[in-house]
């Protein structure tokens, strides 16, 4: 999660002050006419405010007392003085998220974020963030999200959707991070993902999606972080995902997937950081070419198929957690000797080898 939390400071801090034009457009909620009063954006946020328990009395600033646009997490442009960010993270609200915010017509960023609002997602015209993280956020992700050409970030993280994730997501060219961990969505991953050409994080685990992953990720020229962990994901990895030259985290864990791992692995991955594929039922051996993955902080190949020798950590300084446990690995000779190649990582804080057939003695440093 530190790598999700990394994006999001990275894609919400931009300027809200003059939002772009978007032909975004949805059937879920009506819009408001384009007015250029104050009032056409001050109504849509006391209907917000209605609908919000508030038991930390964080909204005080909420009053006739204040221009809205000086409201606590409220950002204004500063020409026409029209609400282009909400930014309410972390003030135990609670309530439903109105339709009305959907008259916000030049909102860009919705930020959430640890509260605990239910409703459903409904329909903003020019958004390009949107984080609903750890929330009780239900329903499907609708269809018509595909119609914010906009949007850049869409993170719903945490809450309580379910359904099959829609075809129309693909027709997100612009966005650039998806996160949708722990909800109970299911139903097959679209083939249309490889659509979103400008994606750097896709990260959908703890959900309950099944069927293999589409081939056409391939295609996401600018993927750094792929995270399908704890699914039910089925089949072998697409070669085609090894031509992703930039990815950083890859987290496969927990699922039923088959097949091996390419020998070249740390050639076609040079910047890995993050690498977990265990609990699957992956063959063959580890591939010795990680042993060149300088970068690599996190491992975790154990409880698959895999067989033979573990290769050196020699240039692994980085590596925090190496976790080996399995019941097939190792020769019953001397296995353990690539333990002493670990010297050098001395920031490592987990080793995990139990359950395979090593030989040999630890390292007197272990």
């Amino acid at each position: 999660m530190d790598y999700i939390q990394r994006m999001l400071r990275q894609y919400f801090s931009y300027n809200v002050e003059s939002p772009p034009s978007c032909s975004c457009s949805s059937p879920f909620l009506p819009l408001a006419p384009s007015f250029s009063s104050n009032e056409t954006d001050h109504e849509p946020l006391l209907a917000f405010e209605a609908a919000t328990k508030d038991p930390s009395n964080s909204l005080s600033s909420w009053n006739s007392s204040l221009t809205f646009c000086r409201w606590r997490g409220v950002a204004c442009s500063t020409t026409r003085q029209r609400v282009t960010g909400l930014n309410l993270v972390n003030l135990t609200l609670s309530g439903s998220i109105t339709p009305h915010l959907g008259n916000l017509t030049f909102l860009r960023l919705l930020n959430l974020n640890n509260n605990s609002y239910a409703g459903k997602l409904g329909r903003l015209r020019r958004i390009q963030h949107i984080s609903l993280s750890n929330n009780l956020i239900q329903g499907e992700l609708p269809p018509t999200l595909a119609n914010c050409t906009n949007l850049l970030s869409l993170v719903v993280s945490y809450n309580r959707l379910r359904g099959a994730l829609p075809l129309e997501l693909g027709s997100l060219s612009k966005l650039e991070l998806f996160s949708i961990i722990r909800n109970a969505l299911s139903g097959a991953i679209p083939d249309t993902l490889g659509n979103l050409s400008s994606l750097t994080g896709l990260y959908c685990g703890l959900n309950d999606l099944s069927g293999s992953l589409p081939a056409s990720l391939g295609r996401l020229a600018r993927l750094e972080l792929l995270a399908f962990g704890e699914n039910v994901i089925t089949g072998v990895i697409p070669p085609s995902v090894f031509n992703l030259s930039k990815i950083t985290v890859f987290d496969l864990a927990a699922n039923q997937i088959r097949g091996s791992l390419p020998s070249d692995l740390a050639s076609v991955f040079p910047s890995l950081d993050f690498f977990s594929v265990g609990i699957n039922m992956l063959e063959g051996s580890i591939p010795p070419s990680l042993s060149n993955a300088t970068s690599l902080r996190y491992i975790h190949v154990g409880y698959n198929q895999l067989t033979g020798e573990v290769p050196s950590f020699m240039k692994l300084n980085k590596l925090t957690v190496l976790a080996l446990s399995g019941k097939m690995l190792g020769r019953g000779g001397k296995d353990l000797s690539f333990v002493a190649s670990l010297k050098n990582a001395t920031n490592l804080v987990s080793l995990g080898l139990d359950g395979n057939g090593f030989g040999g003695e630890l390292h007197p440093a272990f």
